[in-house]
């Protein structure tokens, strides 16, 4: 199935001068018609090395290999790392990945380590890149992370509700870019993401988030959010949807409703007679709560 994109973010302030900003020297200076150049951001370069990069995976592919690298893609997007990178993650496929260098983070998802080239890992650890696997659990992944980034100390912001869900939004993002890239590739367009606006707002908006300014960090968001829409709308202009389906089998048990509908999104049940009769005998209370659920919407 092709991603789907249902995130519309509304359009965004002007955005904010480029992270980082330059000051102005103290004192006169001499006009120039060639101001020097800011100075490089230094720090590290966030990379996942996935199999299957570009390309459709077979059919016996399965649910733990494709976690993996969800997690792998999506996990480099998280704030606390972003504030700490020279640049926006990429993805490499793993069997041909680009050679390791200093200061690298390159994440391997789980059970992939033998597509890497012959002497990979003795190379990246002459290099003085880090090599790290990714599981199913993308918020260890992260804390890993940030410990061999030194980048472990904001626990403050992330207990900070507001915080949190703008660090989740990140990587929400992150997941929607990986989503458009391979969208763009299996569909034959040339990439159209204006990725120097890209990642000036995500760059200043992880420094916001960094120093707790939850609405700068917000509108960056929005503002990055935007340039993503944008860019899907030059080869992909329609409408898409995702719907999140809960199947119901006669043969579940009681409690079976009971996360569906702690959950307050919408979410649609495609059930047999029987599996609701069962239900009904089984879970009468949360049965009521789906009735009186359906009945609000």
């Amino acid at each position: 199935m092709s991603p789907q994109f249902t995130e519309q973010p509304p359009s965004p302030s002007p955005a904010l001068a480029a992270f980082p900003a330059g000051g102005e020297p103290a004192g006169e200076t001499e006009q120039s018609d060639h101001p020097p150049p800011e100075p490089a951001r230094e720090g590290w370069s966030l990379i996942a090395l996935v199999p299957y990069d570009g390309r459709e995976p077979p059919p016996d592919v399965g649910d733990e290999l494709a976690q993996a690298v969800w997690c792998a893609v999506s996990a480099l997007w998280h704030p606390a790392l972003l504030e700490r990178a020279i640049a926006l993650p990429r993805v490499e496929p793993i069997e041909s990945p680009t050679p390791p260098a200093p200061r690298e983070v390159r994440v391997v998802p789980s059970g992939s380590w033998d597509r890497l080239p012959s002497g990979y890992r003795t190379n990246a650890e002459d290099a003085g890149a880090v090599l790290i696997e990714s599981g199913s659990d993308r918020d260890a992944l992260v804390g890993q992370i940030q410990a061999r980034l030194g980048a472990d100390d904001v626990l403050d912001q992330v207990t900070d509700e507001g915080m949190a869900s703008a660090a989740r939004d990140f990587l929400a993002l992150g997941t929607v870019r990986w989503f458009l890239r391979e969208l763009t590739t299996a569909m034959g367009h040339a990439d159209m993401l204006d990725a120097e606006s890209l990642t000036r707002e995500l760059l200043a908006g992880a420094h916001a988030w960094h120093i707790g300014d939850w609405p700068g960090s917000v509108n960056r968001l929005r503002a990055a959010f935007e340039v993503l829409t944008q860019a899907r709308e030059r080869f992909y202009p329609v409408d898409a949807y995702v719907i999140d389906l809960c199947l119901l089998d006669p043969s579940m048990g009681e409690g079976v409703l009971a996360d569906p509908l702690a959950t307050p999104v919408a979410i649609s049940f495609l059930a047999p007679a029987q599996a609701i009769e069962t239900q009904g005998l089984q879970d009468p209370a949360r049965l009521a709560a789906m009735r009186q659920a359906i009945a609000e919407r």
